[in-house]
């Protein structure tokens, strides 16, 4: 880690705000504080060395880009509490290989998780209530995607199978 800044967001704070640590390419941990309950719009977008968060369980929300072009991410363990993914949130994020959404998530944004070229696998909730459109565009790798203990191997019969579990798509899967 040599003398790369670490955050801590204070107990003061109930969200890291909009573009807090935008571009900080110097970032390589986050560790954030359990008061928090938002990760805004763009907070850590473009933190290209970021390889470690810690999200604690008070998060609900993650905000549209939060995590966008942050390619040194290889992991991310999102809680059981985020309720919501918003538009494009780990868009670019290349080195994320797999991805488990906890059964808290009822809401993926549009283009959640576009040009993640390294995801190869990931697990929906058995909740989820709404997908936006393209929620994996570009992600030329991703081979295995599992809902309701089932793994699907192409988008159409995913959508086949959201659609008669009565979720509502917003456009493409």
């Amino acid at each position: 880690m040599g003398n790369a800044p670490k955050l801590c967001a204070y107990s003061s704070f109930i969200e890291v705000s909009d573009r807090m640590c935008y571009n900080l390419d110097t970032l390589e941990e986050i560790s954030i504080n359990s008061d928090i309950e938002k990760i805004g719009n763009e907070a850590f977008d473009g933190c290209i060395n970021l390889k470690n968060i810690d999200i604690p369980n008070s998060v609900t929300s993650i905000g549209s880009y939060a995590f966008g072009r942050c390619k040194s991410l290889t992991e991310i363990d999102i809680p059981y509490g985020v309720t919501s993914i918003k538009n494009n949130a780990f868009e670019d994020c290349i080195g994320l290989t797999s991805i488990t959404l906890p059964d808290s998530v009822t809401s993926l944004g549009e283009k959640a998780f576009r040009n993640c070229t390294g995801l190869t696998t990931i697990t929906l909730p058995n909740d989820i209530k709404s997908i936006g459109s393209n929620p994996f565009e570009s992600c030329t790798n991703l081979k295995n995607i599992v809902y309701h203990y089932q793994t699907y191997t192409n988008l159409y019969d995913l959508k086949q199978a959201l659609q008669n579990s009565g979720v509502e798509i917003d456009g493409s899967i």
